[in-house]
């Protein structure tokens, strides 16, 4: 079971064949404090040793994050210190290092998903992008040592990171961390094709450095536990250099396309509803954004998408894409151009056309409810700019699993939207892989069932659009939490109910069941007159 403490040390290692450091540039973690409907605000502080050899009492741990005002949010949803947060340690630590070189500070930053504590195979995830940055990667030719930085995981090195959690109210009783039980002290728990986490210690009792500062006495004497396996989410970067000039250049692009998100902003869902007439292999369809204004303001981004899969025996293995356009000369680099309708010509080849945004299995929660596609599946998260479409393509690869229903509107109307997105008529497919030679069957005019859920920023965001955060920011990673799961309820149903079409009024209809034990590719059956 998992157990709390005020402090967890563990390891981390680069493991990457490029010979290229790693960054790390977001964490994830369960408090003992807060809940998901009330989050308090506390002070996370992450000190960091590249001597991950010595004992844990041995080490010399560095100061590398202190983020005030994080929000707490208990044992069932995991605490999140966002990239914003590593940006403005980044920029303070600049704004007093006036006297000495730029960029021999503690840095961080934002970037793709790392590994977690546990409930994910990694087995899965193998040869993905896991781990690769939806930004740029730095590139620099200068030669200045990237271990002085205390969050750079130079090639083929390790770093060992102690965390704890203060609370921001003297009011407030102690914070603790949650780590589960491990197997072997320093020993590999879980890795990706860039890094590897290895099992630590739980701190008990007193802090390993800082104490005074931390709240506690430098007399008390820390209790070592071990092993122990840490509960919760890296993020991190790959770089090709961490010189200061590469730095210094990271961050001024950082700052300009995270400011929106400093600010503030909102989370919404839009749920296009769980009712269903067909299934097949996969849907395409458009979501466009509804709102006008700056592109620097205006954005919405997609980071998670829940499925209608009724099916409930194994699993289902899924994938999303998203439309290239091929239009676009500017390598990926122009965000408003980058993607396009799912209609444009030149067929609809996976491999030419269409770019993978997430890929795993997952378990169909069954009738009339949505099925979540789990953070950890997905490989990036989908900016949609003012105005713009997004084409995408959402596929069972093996089963024709994915359910969705006819519609009476033609194909690219919008049949759901809540102000900000729109969701439009699709066309579904009949077989996978698509061979995009023309000889691929679909069937237009359908419409997808599901839940889209996004980030809008301030100058967007309605008063109608939920404000609840989502369980992981941008390209995110959901953890196994220590307490006991919720039961999924039911999503709800847009206001607009779809039509059969083809039906007159004097037409009846006979309804056997929509309860399922199994499934496969087609079934025979017998119908009788009486």
């Amino acid at each position: 079971e998992p157990e709390s403490s005020i402090g967890i040390e563990f390891s981390i290692q680069n493991t990457n064949n490029g010979n290229k450091p790693i960054i790390i540039s977001g964490l994830g973690l369960y408090t003992t404090a807060g809940s998901i409907d009330e989050p308090i605000p506390c002070r996370v502080k992450v000190y960091t040793s590249s001597i991950a050899t010595k004992e844990t009492k041995e080490r010399e741990f560095n100061l590398a994050l202190d983020a005030e005002d994080v929000s707490c949010r208990g044992p069932e949803a995991e605490t999140l210190v966002t990239s914003d947060f590593f940006l403005r340690q980044y920029l303070n630590s600049q704004k007093g290092q006036k006297g000495q070189q730029d960029g021999d500070d503690g840095l961080d930053i934002p970037g793709r998903q790392l590994s977690k504590g546990e409930s994910i195979n990694f087995d899965d995830l193998k040869g993905k992008r896991l781990g690769e940055s939806h930004g740029r990667r730095i590139q620099d030719d200068s030669n200045e040592n990237e271990s002085s930085h205390p969050l750079v995981i130079p090639s083929q090195s390790i770093l060992s990171m102690y965390i704890v959690v203060l609370p921001m109210d003297a009011n407030v009783d102690l914070i603790k961390i949650f780590a589960k039980p491990g197997s072997k002290h320093l020993a590999e728990y879980i890795s990706n094709e860039s890094l590897s986490l290895h099992e630590g210690v739980s701190i008990k009792k007193a802090y390993l450095v800082d104490a005074a500062a931390n709240g506690g006495s430098e007399e008390d004497v820390p209790e070592i536990v071990k092993p122990t396996v840490f509960m919760g989410t890296l993020y991190y970067d790959i770089l090709s250099k961490a010189d200061s000039a590469a730095l210094e250049d990271y961050y001024n692009y950082l700052e300009e396309k995270v400011h929106d998100a400093i600010q503030g902003g909102c989370y919404g869902s839009l749920v296009t509803g769980y009712q269903d007439s067909v299934g097949s292999y996969g849907l395409m369809f458009d979501v466009t954004s509804m709102v006008d204004g700056p592109e620097s303001s205006s954005t919405i981004v997609i980071y998670g998408m829940d499925v209608y899969i009724r099916n409930q025996e194994g699993t289902t293995p899924i994938e999303v894409y998203v439309r290239i356009n091929h239009d676009d000369d500017s390598n990926g680099e122009d965000i408003a151009n980058r993607y396009t309708s799912y209609v444009e010509p030149d067929g609809q080849t996976l491999e030419e056309n269409w770019e993978l945004v997430a890929e795993g299995s997952i378990q169909g929660r069954g009738a009339g409810t949505g099925t979540p596609i789990p953070p950890e599946l997905w490989l990036k998260t989908i900016v949609i700019e003012p105005g713009k479409s997004v084409g995408f393509y959402v596929t069972a690869s093996e089963a024709p699993h994915l359910r969705y229903r006819s519609s009476s509107l033609p194909e690219g109307n919008i049949y759901s939207t809540d102000g900000l997105l729109g969701v439009t008529v699709g066309r579904s497919w009949g077989e996978y892989p698509l061979k995009g030679d023309g000889s691929d069957v679909y069937f237009s005019q359908r419409e997808f069932s599901g839940t889209f859920h996004y980030h809008a920023y301030d100058g967007v965001c309605k008063t109608d659009v939920p404000s609840s955060a989502p369980t992981v920011r941008d390209a995110s990673i959901p953890v196994a939490t220590p307490a006991a799961t919720v039961a999924a309820t039911a999503a709800p149903t847009p206001g607009r109910t779809t039509p059969v079409t083809g039906l007159c009024d004097l037409e009846q209809e006979l309804t056997t069941t929509f309860q399922d034990g199994t499934g496969s590719y087609g079934i025979l059956f017998d119908i009788v007159a009486k």
